[in-house]
């Protein structure tokens, strides 16, 4: 049996580490509908913003379910970019979203405990991974590279293996008032009935 490749949705996923400040995190860099403009949005996602020559090292691999994956570093900081294939419930311009994305924070701290809210209900994918960064870098009050450097906690961003973010920080008990506090985020989907 032959699955339609219209009925998958595929994500193209960066993955940064800094060496230098031991830091990592994931990117969803686009959602496409064919395999054809994911593979080359992942081709040429890093030279948005690098030429050849400023990396120094460069290599791209086809897996075997046609999906690219880059693997480039420029000395200072490594990058993944690859295409991730799910089945989609992105179908066409008629198609009922019967899904909705939920933007889910927790904020654990030794004195108040565990307490979650959920920070946005999107009816995309994308808009709700993006939004779920946001929340998790404005918890952590980081807005840049420099901040994220500077910060003295754990923190980690990544995406699952269905392309939805997660993401959590540990905040020192200094910047907190006398605790830690410990903010998780992620996203969720549910179907709507």
């Amino acid at each position: 049996m032959t699955v339609a490749t219209d009925e998958f949705v595929y994500h193209v996923i960066r993955e940064t580490t800094d060496i230098l400040y031991d830091y990592g995190d994931s990117q969803s860099r686009g959602m496409y509908t064919t395999l054809e403009e994911a593979n080359e949005a992942a081709r040429e996602d890093l030279f948005r913003e690098y030429e050849m020559s400023e990396l120094e090292e460069y290599s791209e691999v086809a897996n075997g379910d046609g999906t690219v994956h880059v693997n480039a570093g420029t000395g200072e900081v490594d990058f993944v970019v690859k295409v991730v294939a799910r089945r989609g419930s992105q179908s066409g311009p008629n198609a009922v979203k019967r899904d909705v994305y939920l933007v889910m924070r927790t904020e654990t701290t030794s004195s108040r405990g565990r307490i979650s809210t959920t920070a946005g209900v999107y009816q995309h994918e994308d808009s709700a991974n993006e939004a779920a960064e946001r929340e998790l870098r404005k918890a952590a009050g980081i807005t840049n590279w420099r901040d994220r450097r500077k910060f003295k906690g754990v923190f980690r961003e990544e995406y699952d293996l269905d392309g939805f973010f997660e993401g959590a920080a540990t905040i020192k008990a200094a910047e907190v008032g006398g605790c830690e506090k410990e903010i998780t985020v992620v996203v969720q989907r549910r179907l709507l009935e």
